[in-house]
């Protein structure tokens, strides 16, 4: 049974470690404002940056949202720490699962493609270009695009596929990608563009 409460939900009264009964704690030193706060949500920045374990309560409160489908909450959380960090790789790869998790396609991409800006190791890179072809493979396979969806998604995929293969270019993975890219582009776009590919590559 996995059970997440929120700071100072349902906390009082309490006994603090190591003290006696006598010793029970109320809360009236806890004001009642901040306890309202703390059960529906309204100062959760506040709560988290009191905490020792933010990240750990960042990562907890991220997939409390999505899972009740309240990713515009986390997405402006995040968006509003990227503000002071801007060019922090890890915030930005956050923002493109969560916007991924809630079906912004686009926005994930675009946010996948700020990764593979920023970051300076090659290996991470390709990991990140990776990423956006999982992402529009992920979305084309789900076939809920209409055909000129889908050919735009394809191409941003196999851009930043393209990429990858050119700092990596013995990159199994991201070769094989390509091609499963390739197939969903050529059924959207028809048998012309298909039979180009082929004489192309022959």
């Amino acid at each position: 049974f996995d059970c997440r409460v929120a700071a100072l939900a349902n906390c009082f009264p309490m006994i603090p470690s190591g003290k006696a009964h006598n010793e029970m704690l109320l809360g009236e030193d806890v004001p009642d404002s901040e306890i309202e706060a703390a059960i529906d949500g309204t100062f959760e920045s506040k709560i988290y940056d009191d905490l020792d374990t933010k990240d750990q309560t960042r990562k907890i409160m991220t997939q409390m949202w999505s899972d009740s489908d309240q990713y515009g909450r986390a997405i402006e959380y995040w968006e509003g720490l990227l503000k002071d960090r801007p060019n922090d790789t890890v915030i930005m790869g956050v923002l493109a699962g969560i916007n991924r998790s809630a079906g912004n396609w686009r926005a994930s991409v675009d946010w996948y493609a700020k990764v593979a800006e920023a970051t300076v190791d090659p290996a991470s890179k390709v990991a990140s270009y990776q990423a956006i072809g999982n992402a529009a493979w992920g979305k084309l396979n789900s076939k809920t695009l209409t055909g000129a969806e889908t050919v735009e998604l394809a191409d941003k995929g196999l851009a930043a596929l393209q990429r990858a293969e050119a700092i990596q270019p013995k990159n199994k993975s991201v070769v094989s990608l390509q091609g499963a890219l390739f197939l969903f582009r050529s059924a959207a776009h028809g048998a012309s563009w298909a039979g180009a590919i082929d004489r192309a590559s022959q």
